[in-house]
């Protein structure tokens, strides 16, 4: 049994089947949960997040083409472009919050404070390495490892009751870029904020509610009538 697609002959019609799929996911509904072992916790609200995108890296079927227009294999994922996701926040007045990413980042190549970030040490200037973690261990250059290994990014989508609908939740992401602000004397009536890009290698979703077949949809339909 097919879903018969939804009657628009009225405004009154359209709105009865959307509610009977528990009706539209708000767009400013959602949190974003960043934890970084090194760094810790950052618990702030976000202004906006982006979802990546999803597609294949494909390759040509050159073999078995059949004239000039081979169709495409796919061979792996793709994430429809960078695999990142952008994600705004106001910055508070301790500016904590740019400070967690910074910290972030200087889990690889950082600049050491006691070698040559210090105004006026008779040191030399720029020496790139990692800062000590907070178990003692001994600082080092850094690795893509020390970024991703373990953070977690979490992006939750919620209902009007704050409940979890549905997540996307990143697989090793690291910090890759802390895009550059502008601030001016015509700014009055703004407050600052922070734009970041957090790249990733893969990501994996969850949903509070599974996907049904065509045939479960159209009985929970009819028991909603």
């Amino acid at each position: 049994m097919t879903v018969p697609a939804f009657d628009l002959s009225s405004i009154e019609n359209y709105r009865a089947k959307i509610s009977r799929l528990d009706g539209l996911q708000r767009s400013h509904r959602f949190e974003v949960f960043v934890y970084q072992y090194d760094v810790g916790l950052l618990s702030w609200p976000p202004i906006s997040v982006s979802l990546p995108g999803r597609s294949f890296d494909t390759i040509p079927d050159e073999l078995l083409a059949q004239g000039t227009n081979p169709r495409n294999i796919p061979i792996k994922r793709s994430y429809g472009g960078e695999p990142n996701v952008l994600m705004t926040l106001p910055i508070d007045q301790k500016w904590r919050v740019r400070q967690f990413f910074e910290s972030w980042m200087d889990l690889n190549l950082a600049i050491d404070k006691e070698e040559g970030n210090i105004a006026g040490a008779n040191k030399s200037r720029g020496t790139l390495t990692r800062p000590d973690n907070k178990e003692g261990g001994v600082g080092s250059k850094g690795s893509y490892s020390a970024l991703s290994s373990r953070a977690d990014v979490s992006i939750r989508f919620l209902d009007k009751q704050d409940r979890v609908r549905w997540s996307l939740n990143l697989v090793e992401p690291y910090l890759s870029m802390i895009v550059q602000d502008q601030y001016g004397a015509d700014r009055v009536n703004d407050f600052a904020t922070i734009t970041v890009s957090i790249a990733f290698k893969e990501y994996v979703t969850w949903s509070a509610d599974p996907i049904v077949g065509a045939d479960e949809l159209q009985q929970q339909l009819a028991e909603n009538e």
